[in-house]
């Protein structure tokens, strides 16, 4: 439904929503309080907000005392200073009435601290954390497993808080609740902390795949490992299936082995061209560096310095760094070619060829490409496609690309000001 339709409806069910939080009814009370606070179909008003959470928290109201007492927290800065017993209270409140979020809140409460004067008991921060986890929220089974997990921390550590014996069977217990919830970095924590018990090995690999399966990425390039190290030479092709995917879709750990593989030749043709492409991915992905560091790292990658690799003599005995002979196969579709000679372009300067050559490979070179265009933009002043760019590449997990762009920004922002004077 077009939005100017539902502006028009909710004109007219606002004032019902009114009278009915007038005559006392609590869910509309706290649907308004919401609809104040979010600044929903009406300018957002804090003291409408708290004032009509307050009447639904009084009467009982789960909800309106949970976000009452974040309100009183200060958590999205609504309020001018911070009340933490009247935030305390209120979220009390709500836990003691079964409410797995503010149970779950409130001993992170006591954990980390976050009130000044205010603790409590180890023995009432699990029971919080327990009747929370209980219900089947996440985050109290991932903090449980944490604190009972004896592996978790070194020898001299105590754990999140002080607790009186780590018990590894109660840790197995809330791992595995949290991973049966499908999240697959649980599924991962499940399986790193099962790798310290050799009887459990199977299980561990079990959930391992699991989390490969559904995307984690160092559960992909780990996987892949185990599948390579195995004897059974079916297990090959799986293993660089899942090596591979990891690699594509951002493992800098999975490109670094990829890479590896294919400069010694291990299990797969040798590739030094390929391998070289890889590097220079990983590198990017990994260090945020600019085009010429990227160059170098890749150099220090496969340990060998810049004259050696140009020397390495491939099968036919030629010249493997022949950055002619790439700009010309270049242009027979490889990508991972057309990036190495994009690369080259951009140490000399040359941002409109690099700039040409990245376009070409853009749709399926994915996140790296979109960083490097938003480079070659930079440097053409082209900002605004910068930004676009950069922030393609944020949207696919490039942290390089986050730091060109909150930097791009920032530029702009001086600009605009010194225009503006």
């Amino acid at each position: 439904m077009p939005k100017k339709e539902l502006e028009i409806i909710f004109s007219k069910t606002f004032p019902d929503l009114e009278r009915t939080a007038e005559s006392g009814d609590i869910d509309s009370q706290y649907r308004l309080a919401t609809l104040h606070h979010r600044g929903r179909w009406r300018e957002k008003d804090i003291d409408k907000a708290m004032y009509w959470f307050e009447k639904a928290a009084e009467k009982g109201h789960s909800d309106a005392q949970f976000y009452l007492g974040c309100i009183f927290s200060n958590d999205d800065f609504s309020i001018q200073k911070p009340d933490y017993d009247k935030s305390l209270f209120w979220i009390k409140k709500a836990a003691e009435q079964g409410y797995a979020r503010a149970q779950y809140i409130l001993a992170d409460i006591f954990i980390g601290h976050e009130y000044e004067g205010i603790t409590a008991s180890p023995d009432e921060i699990l029971s919080w954390l327990t009747k929370a986890a209980s219900q089947g929220f996440l985050d109290a089974q991932r903090t449980l497993a944490i604190c009972y997990d004896s592996h978790h921390f070194d020898s001299d550590d105590e754990g999140i808080f002080p607790l009186s014996g780590m018990d590894d069977w109660l840790a197995l217990y809330w791992y595995e609740q949290a991973a049966e919830g499908g999240n697959s970095r649980d599924m991962w924590a499940l399986s790193c902390f099962l790798i310290d018990f050799p009887a459990l090995l199977e299980m561990s690999q079990y959930w391992l795949k699991m989390a490969a399966d559904h995307g984690h990425l160092q559960a992909k390039e780990s996987f892949a490992q185990v599948l390579l190290d195995d004897e059974d030479p079916k297990s090959d092709l799986l293993g660089f299936e899942h090596l591979i995917s990891a690699a594509e879709s951002g493992s800098p750990e999975a490109q670094s082995s990829w890479a590896r593989l294919l400069r010694d030749g291990i299990l797969v043709e040798s590739n030094l061209e390929l391998s070289n492409y890889w590097l220079t991915i990983c590198s990017i992905n990994d260090e945020g560096m600019d085009s010429g560091e990227v160059l170098n790292s890749r150099f220090r990658l496969v340990d060998l310095d810049v004259e050696e690799y140009k020397s390495f003599p491939s099968d036919s005995e030629e010249e493997v760094f022949d950055f002619d002979r790439l700009e010309k196969e270049s242009l027979s579709g490889f990508n991972g070619q057309k990036v190495i000679v994009a690369l080259r372009h951009m140490d000399d300067m040359e941002f409109p060829e690099a700039k040409s050559l990245l376009k070409e490979t853009v749709e399926v070179s994915g996140g790296v490409t979109d960083f490097l265009l938003g480079v070659c933009h930079e440097a053409l002043e082209e900002y605004d496609d910068a930004l676009s760019y950069y922030g393609f590449s944020v949207g696919k997990g490039s942290l390089a690309a986050l730091e060109y762009l909150a930097s791009l920004k920032k530029k702009r922002w001086s600009l605009l000001n010194v225009e503006s004077r």
